[in-house]
């Protein structure tokens, strides 16, 4: 395949220009209000639709990198269909939207510190997320456990919003109150995340109904399944965790129920559908996120991940922070060599700061001027 043409649906547009070790690059990119309805190959445009007139727009690149999060891109690809690729563009697999994966996550724990009952209510409010995490391997212990992989651990605490977790418990009238506001400030919770498995049943589809959004784009459908094997084995043993870990800090735990493994989709941490891989017959990308079809095309979001990427170490948001990044590291800026080959790399940067600045250079969120200065005046 010679080349990709991008389809998009826009509103504004900004350039920015750039040099690669291969020659110049320009970058577009795409104000909100947008969507992309297709790409094209050989040559062709793309055309899309700004959402506010509904006004069409072209849009010719010698390079297309997709990253508008791990269900826009597969939708893409497969609206891409043409005579070539009939199942959807760069998927002379047949993987494309296959093998998603999603956290194996459940509801929390929750208890309360008795010798902390009753103290004066502060305010607690932090971050808004968990900043205590405790990972959890299976490394080894294949021989006496059921599931792979690991998974993390998490806590929450203190004063916040609401009432608390003794609004949980049954009762009603001003004693009922008076057990709220004394449990209010000993509240403690414990969840968690298990790493679920890329498995061929989990995948996204174009809507076989005719479902289209607004503006005329088809839709997806999901196909997904989050109860099996693994998932309750490793949601059995992360329970148990918690029991042992509250009781041993001295912990009353309230009463709870065990449910099943939530369903994909509840945490919105999804990945995988366009995963990378040696073997084009069994992956859609390569090593360097490129397409084994079409070189000149990528996908730098969390679907091209072949395992989760919150094994049970990593921040929620890292897939998405670093991908682009990684990809650009790899890639110099999409500077390929002639052949369509590996592509020339450029010098390592010193520290994540330094990368983070060139990342966003490279994708024309940051010019020269506030590489050296800094993060410049942070439009998005």
């Amino acid at each position: 395949m010679a080349g990709a043409g991008l389809v998009s649906t826009v509103s504004s547009r900004k350039a920015w220009s750039g040099k690669s070790q291969n020659g110049p690059i320009t970058c577009i990119r795409f104000q909100k209000k947008a969507r992309t309805r297709w790409l094209l190959a050989r040559n062709s445009p793309g055309r899309g639709i700004d959402t506010r007139n509904k006004q069409e727009y072209e849009a010719y690149a010698k390079a297309v990198v997709l990253a508008p999060s791990m269900v826009e891109s597969i939708r893409i690809l497969l609206n891409s269909r043409n005579r070539e690729y009939p199942n959807g563009l760069a998927n002379s697999s047949g993987v494309l939207g296959r093998c998603l994966m999603e956290h194996v996550a459940f509801n929390d724990v929750e208890g309360f510190f008795p010798q902390l009952a009753g103290r004066p209510t502060t305010n607690d409010d932090g971050p808004g997320s968990p900043i205590l995490h405790i990972p959890r391997y299976n490394y080894g212990h294949k021989d006496r456990k059921k599931f792979l992989r690991g998974y993390t651990l998490f806590f929450g605490t203190g004063c916040g919003m609401g009432a608390g977790h003794g609004a949980s418990l049954p009762g009603f009238g001003s004693s009922y109150k008076r057990k709220i506001k004394e449990l209010y400030p000993a509240g403690v919770s414990m969840g968690g995340y298990g790493e679920g498995l890329a498995l061929d049943w989990n995948r996204v589809e174009i809507d076989p109904n005719g479902l289209r959004d607004r503006v005329g784009i088809p839709q997806v459908r999901f196909q997904t399944n989050s109860e099996y094997p693994h998932a309750f084995a490793i949601l059995e043993e992360m329970y148990g965790q918690i029991e042992e870990i509250l009781r041993a800090s001295g912990a009353e735990i309230l009463p709870y129920k065990k449910v099943a493994p939530y369903p994909l989709g509840s945490v919105t941490h999804e990945a995988g559908g366009c995963r990378m891989g040696d073997d084009p017959k069994a992956s859609v990308l390569d090593q360097w996120n490129r397409c084994h079809d079409i070189k000149n095309l990528l996908v730098v979001d969390a679907s091209s991940f072949v395992s989760h990427p919150k094994s049970p170490l990593r921040s929620r948001s890292w897939p998405w922070r670093t991908g682009p990044a990684t990809t650009w590291r790899k890639n110099s800026g999409l500077g390929m060599s002639e052949d369509g080959t590996e592509p020339s790399r450029p010098q390592e940067p010193k520290t994540l700061f330094e990368e983070a600045q060139r990342a966003l250079a490279a994708g024309g969120l940051m010019s020269s001027k506030d590489q050296r200065g800094g993060f410049g005046n942070g439009e998005a």
